[in-house]
């Protein structure tokens, strides 16, 4: 068992020869909750489940290994949505728009973790499978990250926008100026959340061999 940037998970793995070990691994995690703040409510889920294998290498025959791998199913993803008071104002690609007094507006993004499959690379320490006949328990310690490519963000609004004096109202569908502003917002989050490419793989754990 272990725990790690990919949420709570498990390992298991048998040898193939002295140095080298066939692992697979799975994660998984959930986590929703709703702030008021500044009177627009927000609602959020994180879900992470993921799962794959990888060959573990020990050069030295002691606990350091290098490993490559693969992630089979990356289930990683963030879903949110948020309610505007009616009349009170927010903002969108740093434009600000009014929540109509007769429909308001609602807003939800998701944000997917790269693609489904994708490749693994890391380094670390603790053999889950060690070769002394005595030795049972093990720590192990992993590092390194899945190359999931960039992740899919959406962003929608449903309701309408007024002016600041509740007047002249539009539905966002029908508002041009409003659906420009939501696609450089949309681009806008895709180039700050590039990074999320590299997801990471960071965790320590416990294990025993049987």
């Amino acid at each position: 068992m272990k725990i790690g940037a990919g949420g709570i998970g498990f390992d298991v793995a048998t040898p193939l020869g002295r140095k080298f070990n066939l692992r697979g691994t799975g994660y998984f995690f959930r986590y929703n909750a709703t702030i008021t703040e500044d009177y627009i409510t927000y609602g959020g889920d994180i879900q992470l489940a993921s799962g794959g294998g990888s060959l573990d290498w020990y050069p030295f025959n002691g606990s350091f290994r290098l490993s490559a791998g693969f992630i089979a199913y990356n289930g990683n993803q963030l879903t949110g949505s948020a309610a505007v008071n009616p009349n009170q104002s927010f903002t969108l690609n740093g434009n600000t728009y009014y929540s109509s007094a007769t429909d308001p507006i609602h807003a939800s993004a998701t944000l997917k973790l790269g693609s489904t499959a994708a490749p693994t690379f890391g380094f670390g320490w603790g053999n889950i499978v060690p070769r002394k006949a005595n030795k049972h328990f093990s720590v192990p310690v992993e590092i390194g990250f899945a190359y999931v490519g960039y992740p899919h963000v959406d962003l929608g609004f449903v309701g309408s926008t007024c002016d600041e004096f509740g007047e002249a109202c539009q539905t966002v569908g029908s508002n041009p100026t409003f659906q420009e502003d939501l696609a450089a917002q949309k681009s806008k989050y895709r180039d700050d959340l590039s990074a999320l490419r590299f997801y990471p793989i960071l965790s320590i754990g416990f294990g025993y061999k049987f």
